[in-house]
């Protein structure tokens, strides 16, 4: 499976932004670890090795709920406009979705498994209110 990360530099900006304007509400994460968890990704992408696919779907998830929410002055600092955003956190979020699916297929669960799909189910709860999808990836977690 092969998934295109922004740049380190942007990935960073992108998990500061989530530390900054949303993390204290979710809750879902330590930062540190999750900083580690950006720093180990990116530097098994230096050598040429593949990426754990937990961790690729909790960055894709912190990236997708951070450019979504981002304030449209805010998103200007790295996005075109809003707009363009919305529609990276929409290709991140479909991303996120099929690595945690090829994830939950293919090895025994992680914590960032779990904490991928909580986050995407604050994004869909946050765009789509109480919409199947939302009542569908609720009921994964109540599996785990």
């Amino acid at each position: 499976m092969s998934i295109w990360l922004r740049p380190k530099n942007e990935a960073t900006w992108l998990l500061e932004r989530y530390t900054e304007y949303i993390a204290f509400v979710h809750h879902v994460v330590h930062i540190p670890s999750t900083r580690l968890v950006l720093e180990d990704a990116y530097g098994q992408l230096l050598f040429g090795l593949n990426v754990v696919p937990c961790h690729v779907a909790l960055l894709l998830s912190i990236f997708a709920t951070t450019a979504y929410i981002l304030e449209p002055k805010t998103a200007d600092s790295l996005f075109l406009n809003q707009a363009n955003a919305i529609s990276c956190a929409i290709v991140w979020t479909k991303a996120a979705l099929d690595i945690l699916e090829y994830s939950y297929r293919n090895t025994h669960g992680s914590i960032e498994d779990v904490q991928a799909t909580i986050i995407l189910l604050f994004m869909f709860f946050n765009v789509e209110g109480s919409s199947p999808r939302f009542r569908a990836m609720s009921s994964i977690i109540s599996k785990e």
